[in-house]
Parts: structure tokens; sequence; C-alpha cells
């Protein structure tokens, strides 16, 4: 239900769809995904020194790398994962994940 909110009125090409199933299942090129996939030798987030998994929830809530980043596309450096999906439409949040993905050192 609330993905149909979220996308009503929003183009949803096939790159926003592939990347909106990364977001929903985890399955995308983040470190915790590749490493079961045993494509890397670990699964840290490597933008920061906490050894915590690199996973959505690590982007788009914990990782304090990227406070500002979610300050500016949230209005809000430490939102939890559900005020992002109930406040957000999902383009944004989509436009957020790709532009930190592809910003990995």
């Amino acid at each position: 239900q609330w993905y149909q909110r979220r996308v009503r009125g929003h183009k949803m090409n096939r790159k926003n769809l592939r990347v909106a199933t990364h977001i929903l299942t985890g399955h995308g090129q983040l470190n915790k995904h590749l490493k079961y996939m045993k494509t890397t030798a670990n699964s840290w987030c490597l933008r920061c020194d906490l050894h915590e998994d690199e996973t959505v929830e690590n982007i788009m809530v914990t990782c304090p790398a990227l406070w500002r980043d979610r300050l500016n596309h949230f209005e809000n450096p430490t939102p939890s994962l559900w005020e992002i999906i109930d406040e957000w439409p999902l383009t944004r949040i989509i436009s957020f994940y790709d532009k930190v993905t592809k910003s990995i050192v």
C-alpha cells in the first residue's frame, strides 16, 4: 500500500524500478549482499569506521558519514527507515540511495 501511495504521479522508468527493488529487497550493490554473493571480502560499510554491515538501513538511517546527505534529502540527519518510507515519495528515496551508493570512495 505505501508503495502505491509513493509512486502515484511519478513515472517509474526501468532504472528507478531497479533501484527501488534494491532498496526494498536489500539485493543491491551493498557490501552485505555482495559478501553473500561472494564478490567482496567483507560486508562492512566503507564510509564509516563502525564496522557495521553496509545495508539499506545503514545507508538510509545509521551511517554517520551520511548524516549531512540525509539532512539535505530528508530534512533530518537521523530519520527512522519508516519515517523516510512514510513521509517521502519513492522518487526522492531513490534519488538519495542512488546518490550515496555512487559516491563511495
